[in-house]
C-alpha cells in the first residue's frame, strides 16, 4: 500500500471521528481509480488518525502493478532496457524491505509515493517499464539471507556514500549496517549525468535563514548559531566523500552535522527567502563550501543521497553492454540476486 504526503483532504468538522476505521473504496469492473487526475493501478483506503481533520489516501496495490509506476518516474523513459531491469530489482528490494518494516511498527500503510522512499507515477503505458518488471518478476537483492534495503539515487559524482554515516543506525535501523550499502570504490561512469559537477552560489543570509528552518524542533545544536561565517568537513569517509561538516557563526559558536542533513537543512524553505530551484538546489552532500563577503559558494558532486546504486551510472553500463545483475553487483558488493517469490 502506499500513500502520499501530499495527497490529503480536508474533511468537515466531525468528520473524522466518523472514519474510525478505514472507508474503502474500489473501481467497478476495469475501470481506474484516479487521484488528482492520475489513474492507479490499485484501489484506495482512506485513513483519519484520530484528532485530525485530514485523511490519508492510501493506495492497495499488488507490488508488480505498483512497480512499473515506479520504474517509470525514476529513470528517464529513452534509456535502456538493461537500467529498467536493474531499477527493478533495486526498487522491489527496497519497497520489500520497507514494508516489512512498516508492518512491523504496526504502520497502515509500506512506503510512501515520492522520494522520501520511492518515486511513484501510478498506472503506466510505458512499455519498457512493464517489461522490466515482468523480466525480473520476484527477483530481490538480498544480504546473509535478507532482503537489502537497496537505496539507489541519480548520481553518485565518482564517490559513493555509506548508509551507515547517512541514516540513523540505532535500534530498529540496524539495517543501515548491511555491507553491500557502504561506501565502496566508484569510477567515472556517471559523468553522463548534468549534475555529476555543479555549482551553485546563495547569499550568506539565505544560507542561514535556512540552516534555522530546518533546525527548528529538529535540531537545538543547529538552533543556537547565528549568522553563519564557515562550513568545513570535520570527517570524510575512505573514499574521500564528506561526512560531516562543521558549521561555525560569526560569533564563534560551532555546530557538527552529518553531510545529508546539511544538504536537506540547505534545501529547506524559509520565511522571506525565495523557493529553491535548478539553479540554486544543492544537489548532493558532496559539497565544499567558500565564503566570501556576503555570499557563499557551494559546488558540489552527483545528485542525491550517494548510497547504492547510481541510476545515471546504471544508465551508462548498459550503455557499455553490461547486464542487470553485474550492473547491480558492482553497485552492492557483496549482495546476490535471488528469487523472493
Amino acid at each position: 500500500s502506499v500513500t502520499s504526503e501530499g495527497d490529503t483532504r480536508k474533511l468537515p468538522d466531525g468528520v473524522g471521528n466518523a472514519l474510525a476505521t478505514a472507508l474503502v473504496i474500489k473501481p467497478l469492473g476495469e475501470d481506474l481509480l484516479t487521484l488528482d487526475g492520475s489513474p492507479l493501478p490499485g484501489w484506495f483506503a482512506l485513513h483519519a488518525p484520530e484528532r485530525r481533520s485530514e485523511f490519508d489516501v492510501v493506495e492497495h496495490v499488488n507490488i508488480e502493478a505498483y512497480l512499473p509506476g515506479v520504474v517509470s518516474k525514476e529513470l528517464y523513459k529513452s534509456w535502456l532496457p538493461e537500467t529498467f531491469r536493474a531499477q527493478s530489482i533495486a526498487a522491489r528490494s527496497y519497497a520489500l524491505h520497507e514494508r516489512a518494516r512498516r508492518r512491523a511498527l504496526g504502520s497502515y500503510f509500506d512506503v510512501v509515493s515520492t522520494t522520501r522512499d520511492q518515486a511513484y507515477a501510478g498506472a503506466t503505458d510505458h512499455r519498457t517499464s512493464h517489461d522490466a518488471v515482468r523480466d525480473t518478476a520476484g527477483l530481490v537483492l538480498t544480504w546473509q539471507g535478507s532482503i537489502l534495503r537497496a537505496y539507489y539515487s541519480s548520481t553518485t559524482g565518482g564517490r559513493a556514500a555509506s548508509a551507515a554515516d547517512t541514516w540513523p543506525v540505532g535500534p530498529g535501523f540496524e539495517f543501515n549496517f548491511a555491507a553491500p550499502i557502504q561506501a565502496s570504490p566508484r569510477g567515472d561512469q556517471d559523468s553522463i549525468s548534468p549534475r555529476f559537477r555543479w555549482e551553485t552560489t546563495r547569499s550568506v543570509r539565505d544560507v542561514s535563514a535556512r540552516i534555522a528552518a530546518y533546525a527548528k524542533d529538529r535540531s537545538p545544536s543547529l538552533a543556537k548559531l547565528g549568522t553563519v561565517r564557515s562550513i568545513e568537513v570535520i570527517e570524510r569517509n575512505d573514499f574521500d566523500r564528506p561526512v560531516r561538516f562543521r558549521i561555525t557563526d560569526r560569533e564563534g559558536k560551532t555546530a557538527d552535522v552529518r553531510a545529508e542533513y546539511l544538504r536537506v537543512a540547505l534545501n529547506t524553505s524559509a520565511p522571506g527567502f525565495p523557493a529553491i530551484d535548478a539553479k540554486t538546489r544543492v544537489y548532493s552532500s558532496d559539497m565544499s563550501v567558500v565564503f566570501s563577503g556576503a555570499n557563499a559558494t557551494i559546488s558540489g558532486r552527483g545528485f542525491g543521497h550517494g548510497v547504492g546504486m547510481s541510476q545515471f551510472g546504471a544508465e551508462a553500463f548498459a550503455r557499455n553492454g553490461r547486464e542487470a545483475e553485474d550492473i547491480l553487483l558492482y553497485y552492492y558488493p557483496g549482495a546476490k540476486v535471488e528469487r523472493a517469490y
